[in-house]
């Protein structure tokens, strides 16, 4: 039987609306919940609110501390001496609600605000976002691609992997919201070049770099592998590889002003990150971490502390470990010359150190102490149980190049290498950034994009290639 592919196109519309409408709820119940389900506060949210002067709304409790054990709902702009803002593109969604505080505080009402006003700003973004994509891949006849952008829509980014970062000013939840835009608007820009697509394009990619410092050099990685792909399968995909360099270029740039800045944020960042890169990664993966350390220009007795974070040394790490603020990932990374077997044990076990995907150190429910996830929120994380299922689900996008390479040099097919090449390269790179940058500690959060960018892959390609053979569309 021949399937009609006009009627096919006009279902997949139906099931895209169904599909978008199914990714509004599982965002709103999310967002509405009561008590607030969100991921706790750690010490990262300040440095970005201390940006508008918001803080917690606790009194008595000191602004800056953390609450590891329960999300904070309530905030108010707080006179808070010698703070320091680290730029990030989170401050789209954390300005309004600190403009909100302030106007409340002008008409003589008290200047407490609801995170959840950020949580209305990002969802409202996340799903303006995807319906405008998927209406995009519509009007360009390409209803399978509209209808699997609907599709991770609903099932992947309305996870409460990623849901849980929506009532924060966490920067998880602007770096998958860019990543997104960024990896949507490359693949739009190579099928339809027109300027208003690129200018979005180089903003969206400028966006993702300033999201997190870790992210700095991703829009720059993902350029040049646009370029390779565009290169090998002589595609014209220049526009987008010249968008995706500017954007990157001027957050990089940004970047490294914002981490070069002399003030004590910036000097606790990286004595917390590389103590805990050295001490939780690279030591432990060590046969002799003794000489592991001395290679590192480390006392030998930094050894005695392999395994630890900085929050379990209870002194000064520079006292139990002289030097260890100065390794920073090139010094890391030179021991490739020397150990190169550590390095490979270190990555080798770095996924099995990202589970669960759902951090389960901080509490995920207001008004209850280290409370999980409720039991009426399904999540992916829940089929990812051991390490070997998450290296298959980070291997997909990579063991996939291979035949995507191989098959003719048609648009489609060169789409659907560039998406494989995108998706394992933000996996790897994100995974690769943090246990460099701050070893296996709160690994799950730091490379929280490289579980979207698996999911992501795992449900894209199939879905897209099940619906072109049910449209009766060959690539």
């Amino acid at each position: 039987m021949q399937t009609n592919p006009k009627n096919t196109s006009w279902l997949l519309t139906g099931l895209t609306l169904v599909l978008l409408l199914l990714a509004a709820g599982r965002g709103v119940v999310m967002w509405a919940h009561q008590p607030l389900v969100a991921l706790a506060n750690n010490f990262d949210q300040v440095r970005y609110t201390a940006c508008v002067d918001m803080y917690p709304y606790r009194p008595g409790v000191e602004p800056t501390q953390n609450s590891y054990q329960t999300p904070l709902e309530y905030f108010s702009t707080q006179p808070v001496p010698d703070q320091v803002c680290y730029w990030t593109s989170e401050l789209l969604f954390i300005a309004p609600v600190g403009l909100l505080a302030r106007s409340k505080s002008t008409t003589g009402d008290a200047a407490v605000v609801s995170v959840r006003w950020a949580g209305a700003l990002h969802l409202f973004v996340w799903l303006l976002s995807g319906a405008a994509f998927s209406w995009l891949w519509w009007r360009a006849q390409q209803a399978e691609l509209a209808c699997c952008n609907a599709a991770f829509l609903a099932l992947i980014a309305m996870d409460p992997g990623n849901t849980i970062y929506l009532n924060t000013f966490y920067a998880e939840a602007s770096a998958l919201l860019f990543l997104y835009s960024t990896v949507c608007l490359t693949l739009l820009v190579a099928q339809q070049p027109r300027r208003r697509l690129v200018i979005w394009l180089m903003t969206s990619a400028f966006l993702l770099g300033l999201s997190k410092f870790q992210h700095l050099l991703l829009p720059l990685l993902l350029a040049m592998l646009t370029w390779v792909v565009a290169a090998i399968k002589q595609q014209p995909w220049r526009r987008a590889v010249l968008a995706l360099g500017v954007g990157g270029t001027f957050a990089l740039c940004l970047q490294l002003v914002n981490s070069h800045r002399d003030n004590s944020l910036n000097s606790n960042i990286n004595l917390v990150n590389r103590t805990d890169a050295v001490l939780s990664a690279v030591l432990p993966a060590s046969a002799d971490p003794a000489l592991t350390a001395q290679r590192l220009g480390l006392p030998a007795d930094c050894a005695n502390f392999r395994g630890k974070s900085i929050y379990q040394l209870h002194a000064d790490p520079e006292k139990v470990c002289p030097g260890i603020a100065a390794v920073g990932p090139a010094r890391v990374l030179g021991l490739l010359t020397s150990e190169p077997a550590t390095l490979a044990r270190m990555f080798a076990a770095a996924p099995g150190s990202m589970l669960p995907w759902i951090p389960n150190y901080l509490g995920l429910v207001g008004d209850a102490k280290l409370a999980p996830l409720p039991a009426e929120f399904f999540s992916l994380d829940r089929l990812i149980k051991t390490p070997w299922m998450l290296y298959i689900l980070l291997l997909l996008p990579v063991l996939a190049v291979v035949p995507l390479l191989l098959t003719a040099r048609r648009a489609d097919s060169s789409l659907a290498l560039l998406f494989a090449v995108l998706c394992g390269a933000t996996a790897w790179s994100c995974l690769l950034i943090a246990i460099l940058g701050d070893g296996v500690v709160e690994i799950a959060k730091h490379s929280h994009l490289a579980f979207t960018a698996g999911f992501a892959f795992a449900l894209c390609l199939p879905l897209v290639w099940l619906l072109r053979r049910l449209r009766g569309v060959h690539t």
